[in-house]
C-alpha cells in the first residue's frame, strides 16, 4: 500500500503544506518514521509533534505552527481524516480456520471473521463486516414461562438474525435469534466486546455500542444512538434517534431523541453529544 500526501489533500479537500511525500505505512506520533503517516491533536505534547519523524503528519489548524518540517495535512478533525485515509491499510479480510459457520448462513463479501466465532444457519451478514474472535451469533434467547406448578417452560426461538453492511461485532459478544421474526443490526453500527443483544432487538444504523452493554428482548435503538460502557436497556424500551445513554446507566423505558440519560434508573440530564 502506498499513500501520497498531495493525492490525499486533493481527495479529501484539505490543505497541503510541505513537499509531496509518499508513505507505505502508519504509526503513532512517537514512533512514526519517514515512511509513515500519523496525526496529532491538541492533546499531544508540542515537543512530540516537533520531534516526530513522520513522512506525513495530519494536524488541526491550531497546531500548524508546531509541526516539524514534513508533508503536513491541515484538517479540522485529524483523527477522522486518519481513519478515512488508513482504511487502505486494514488487513485483507478472511475467515479464521477455527470459526464455525453453519450451512445455511449467508456471509457477504469482504468480511473478516475471527477465531472461534460461531454463526448459526439462520444468520445473514452483509458486506464489509468484522466479527471479532469469540462472538456468538445465533444463540437461543432466554425466554421461559412458568406453568401452574411454578416450573419454567422454554419458549423456543425459531426466528432469524439479520446484520447489515459495514457492521463490527466485538469479541465475546452474543446476539440471540428472534422468537419468530428477526433480530436486526442495521448497516454501519459498531458493537464492542461483551455486548449482549437479546431476541428480537432492532439496532438501527450507525449506532455506537461499547463494552458490556446489555439489551433486553424487543429493545429498539433508532439510528445514531450512542451508548456508554456497561449500560443496560430493559425489554421493550425504545431509544430514539441520536439519544445517548451514560455509563452504567439502567434504562427502564423509552428515551427521547437526542437526549442524554444517566443513572439507575436513568433520567434525562441534558442533550446528547450526537450531532443531528
Amino acid at each position: 500500500m502506498e499513500l501520497q500526501s498531495e493525492e490525499i489533500a486533493i481527495e479529501y479537500e484539505v490543505e497541503h503544506q510541505g513537499d509531496p511525500t509518499l508513505v507505505t505505512g502508519v504509526a503513532s506520533l512517537e514512533h512514526a518514521t519517514k515512511n509513515d503517516l500519523t496525526y496529532a491533536t491538541s492533546y499531544d505534547d508540542p515537543k512530540t509533534i516537533k520531534k516526530t519523524d513522520a513522512g506525513i503528519l495530519i494536524v488541526p489548524p491550531s497546531l500548524t505552527h508546531k509541526r516539524k518540517r514534513c508533508a503536513t495535512l491541515i484538517a479540522n478533525n485529524p483523527r477522522l481524516l486518519y481513519c478515512k485515509v488508513t482504511e487502505e491499510f486494514v488487513d485483507s479480510k478472511e475467515i479464521h480456520r477455527s470459526a464455525t459457520i453453519e450451512d445455511g448462513a449467508i456471509i457477504g463479501d469482504n468480511c473478516s471473521i475471527g477465531a472461534n466465532v460461531y454463526i448459526a444457519d439462520y444468520v445473514t451478514i452483509g458486506d464489509n463486516c468484522v466479527i471479532q474472535p469469540g462472538a456468538i451469533i445465533g444463540g437461543d434467547g432466554l425466554y421461559f414461562m412458568r406453568d401452574h406448578k411454578g416450573k419454567l417452560r422454554k419458549h423456543h426461538q425459531v426466528g432469524e438474525i439479520h446484520i447489515g453492511d459495514n457492521v463490527e461485532i466485538g469479541s465475546n459478544t452474543c446476539i440471540d435469534r428472534a422468537m419468530f421474526d428477526e433480530t436486526i443490526i442495521e448497516s454501519g453500527s459498531k458493537l464492542d466486546n461483551f455486548v449482549h443483544v437479546a431476541h428480537d432487538v432492532h439496532i438501527g444504523q450507525d449506532c455506537y455500542i461499547p463494552v458490556g452493554c446489555v439489551f433486553g428482548g424487543h429493545v429498539v435503538l433508532e439510528n445514531k444512538v450512542r451508548m456508554q460502557p456497561a449500560a443496560a436497556i430493559a425489554s421493550y424500551s425504545t431509544i430514539h434517534e441520536g439519544a445517548e445513554v451514560g455509563m452504567n446507566s439502567t434504562v427502564l423505558g423509552d428515551v427521547e431523541e437526542y437526549k442524554l440519560v444517566v443513572g439507575s434508573p436513568a433520567e434525562v440530564v441534558g442533550e446528547s453529544s450526537v450531532h443531528k
